[in-house]
């Protein structure tokens, strides 16, 4: 059992300046530097003790990396912890007890994910069975071997972009569809970085450059770089969301060139009929079926009367029936 292994430890106060944040041993955090860790030490005080692991003269950090980075950013010299003598702890007995204490207290993001999977499968090398029943319950996800490779992409990135992905909880879906984007990654990361992407419409962005990439037999820089999505990126002039939406049109229109042109001949259709206020009218999706949608609000029956006329004298004009024709 996990708690039991602490009867090997002892506790004593430890000089910050020797424990070796450089080994990554054990490392399952991502970022290690915490803004809100580092205000709440400065404002409370050392918490909880460290787990340390002797290394010679000094210490391996087996859980508390980010404590360690805040005291050492705070200027404490010495916290208190529990270390543990090398020979009394294995490395999979410190790998569990790091893991286990830090999803005691949150879940992990992709990163995190894509270290812990490392940590297991590759180098301690986890049997399938106590992967499967100790393990995948922890880590909350079940990949196939394929995604894992793939997800360990994320580990060979600069640390800007981990700590971005990181930060930005960049869903594990979302994730492996960017690392499947292989050797182009970075590429990715300069689009996005200056977009508000909620997390379909990042998918959606993946997907789009996934797909053009692939039938147009171009790479995701050429893309990027294309004269339609850099002059929306250098377009002082634009907010965040308005950039975010054009870049997404452009690219929805590279991947749909027809189906775009007809939603946009449509929209200035619709424009041209001046639909009363609170009424929209919606093709069928993809243009492929022949009903369309009208919808409105309405909070009263007087309300009701009045949108039903506006229909029906709309429905006479020469200009409804030209809307139906969007090929």
């Amino acid at each position: 059992m996990i708690k039991d292994l602490f009867e090997r430890s002892f506790l004593k106060s430890v000089d910050t300046g020797n424990i070796d944040s450089e080994d990554k041993t054990f490392l399952i955090t991502c970022p290690v530097r915490s803004e809100n860790l580092i205000a709440s030490i400065k404002e409370t005080g050392v918490a909880s003790p460290i787990i340390l692991r002797e290394k010679g003269s000094r210490y391996q950090i087996v859980s508390g990396a980010r404590r360690v980075a805040a005291y050492r950013e705070l200027g404490i010299k010495t916290v208190g912890a529990f270390v543990f003598p090398e020979k009394k702890l294995a490395d999979k007995e410190a790998f569990c007890l790091n893991l286990f204490e830090n999803h005691s207290g949150r879940s992990f993001n992709a990163v995190e994910k894509a270290m812990i999977l490392n940590t297991l499968l590759k180098r301690l090398k986890i049997d399938k069975n106590e992967y499967n029943k100790k393990f995948l319950p922890v880590i909350g996800i079940s990949l196939n071997k394929k995604e894992n490779e793939t997800l360990f992409r994320v580990l060979g990135l600069d640390e800007t972009i981990k700590a971005y992905i990181a930060g930005e909880d960049i869903s594990l879906k979302n994730t492996l569809l960017w690392m499947s984007l292989s050797g182009e990654e970075e590429e990715v990361f300069r689009l996005i970085k200056g977009l508000k992407l909620s997390s379909s419409k990042m998918r959606e962005v993946f997907t789009f450059l996934q797909e053009i990439g692939r039938r147009d037999r171009v790479t995701i820089k050429t893309i990027i770089d294309s004269p339609e999505i850099q002059t929306v990126l250098n377009d002082e002039n634009l907010s965040l969301p308005e950039k975010t939406s054009k870049v997404r049109a452009v690219l929805k229109r590279g991947r749909f060139p027809r189906l775009t042109s007809m939603e946009e001949s449509f929209a200035k259709r619709v424009k041209g009929l001046k639909l009363p206020k609170g009424v929209m009218l919606r093709p069928p999706a993809f243009f492929e079926e022949e009903e369309f949608t009208i919808e409105f609000r309405i909070k009263n029956q007087k309300e009701l009367k009045k949108i039903s006329r506006s229909l029906v004298d709309l429905s006479d004009k020469e200009e409804v029936s030209d809307l139906f024709r969007t090929d």
